[in-house]
């Protein structure tokens, strides 16, 4: 199933109005997102939300996450969401790459890879899901895989 574009621009201010005519109205314009695709989230780091900080349990399931995909603390960037709205949250991200941990959005697939803002997000379930199902954890595997290519 395809992320339908406007649904995705409402939530993360990329249409781009063209100038009105006097034959025509504006008509809202999604511009597609300019990805490079040499930069790696090995490379530049990795942004994170969460709705709330993980427990011990979870952050130690994300360390292993983290070992095997091979980032690092230090090039990782930590978003709780809380109240917030995600996407205020959004801006404050600093990466080229991110996963979205147990928030989703209408529209949205866990676990396949969507570019947006020259962003490449990675939606998937909750940590705390992902401890207690190996099926989930085996598509986020597998969506890791896809996401750094």
């Amino acid at each position: 199933m395809e992320i339908e574009q406007t649904a995705l621009a409402s939530l993360f201010e990329t249409i781009l109005l063209p100038k009105e005519t006097k034959d025509e109205p504006a008509k809202k314009k999604i511009e597609e997102p300019i990805i490079n695709k040499d930069v790696s989230f090995k490379e530049k780091g990795l942004c994170m939300f969460f709705e709330k900080k993980p427990t011990e349990i979870e952050e130690s399931l994300l360390q292993k996450i983290l070992a095997a995909i091979k980032v690092t603390n230090d090039k990782t960037q930590r978003i709780h969401t809380g109240e917030k709205d995600f996407d205020l949250s959004i801006k404050e991200c600093t990466k080229t790459h991110m996963i979205v941990w147990g928030l989703s959005l209408e529209n949205t697939n866990k676990y396949t890879p969507t570019n947006l803002e020259n962003i490449k997000i990675l939606f998937s379930d909750s940590l705390s899901q992902l401890n207690e199902d190996v099926e989930l954890k085996k598509q986020l595997w597998n969506a890791l895989k896809d996401f750094n290519s």
